[in-house]
């Protein structure tokens, strides 16, 4: 009877780790931004990258939509379109570096961002992609005033 009990506890710990973690975001939505990642850690520091939605509220408040792991490379993401969207680019190394930005995305359009951590340093670049598949002109996105979350 105390090996079953000591069985089914084991079992709802599992469970239990099984359930944490990031919510994953849906990616339903039109493919309309190519996030293309450079990340860069080393033997004894790995670093991992997220892009992490949220749906904007008043006074800091937002719903999570959840987040995408980001692979050295491009990433097709599909973000809504015609309203303000906060995204934040995370990576997890020694520690979070966070920045959280509000964008508004047109409909029809497609962009690109360009997200590089290599050497501990971070530099994010969202524009549109002309005719020709050539960056075009840069998105003006607002920094968050909110702290991260």
């Amino acid at each position: 009877m105390m090996k079953h009990l000591h069985l089914a506890c084991w079992f709802l710990l599992f469970g239990a780790l099984a359930g944490c973690g990031l919510k994953k975001y849906p990616n339903t939505l039109e493919k309309n931004l190519l996030v293309r990642t450079t990340v860069s850690g080393s033997l004894f520091n790995s670093v991992e990258a997220y892009l992490h939605v949220y749906d904007p509220k008043d006074d800091c408040k937002k719903d999570y939509l959840g987040a995408i792991k980001l692979k050295n490379g491009d990433t097709h993401v599909g973000i809504p379109v015609g309203r303000p969207v906060h995204v934040d680019f995370v990576f997890y190394a020694n520690a979070q570096v966070h920045n959280p930005s509000i964008v508004t995305l047109l409909p029809g359009e497609r962009y690109i961002a360009l997200v590089r951590y290599v050497d501990r340093i971070y530099s994010l670049s969202i524009r549109e992609i002309g005719s020709h598949g050539v960056p075009g002109r840069e998105i003006p996105y607002q920094k968050s005033h909110c702290p991260p979350p």
